[in-house]
């Protein structure tokens, strides 16, 4: 089996196994549609705990609803209409654009 490296260390060239999958959209209603729509990352457990601990949950949002509405324009969707599309599944935009 492949282990899964931290997402945020194997940036820095640092290769710590992940043990845990941060979910990019929070809440728990939210995590069964964020594990459906691929919006986690693997992540160690220092760089998991440093970012509920901070203010790059808000970071957090921004990149799970970034990569729902790629993912829905790649498909073939205008911006506007994956923007509403993220809007019904997850109730609110974190996104001001």
């Amino acid at each position: 089996m492949k282990t899964a490296y931290c997402a945020i260390c194997a940036e820095k060239k640092v290769f710590r196994e992940a043990v845990n999958l941060h979910h990019l959209i929070p809440g728990n209603g939210r995590r069964k549609k964020a594990d459906k729509f691929s919006l986690v990352l693997p992540l160690c457990f220092s760089c998991h705990e440093e970012i509920h601990g901070s203010t790059e949950i808000i970071l957090s949002k921004y990149l799970g609803q970034m990569m729902f509405e790629r993912d829905r324009v790649a498909e073939g969707m205008t911006k506007t209409e994956a923007r509403a599309e993220f809007m019904k599944e997850f109730g609110e935009s974190y996104l001001w654009d």
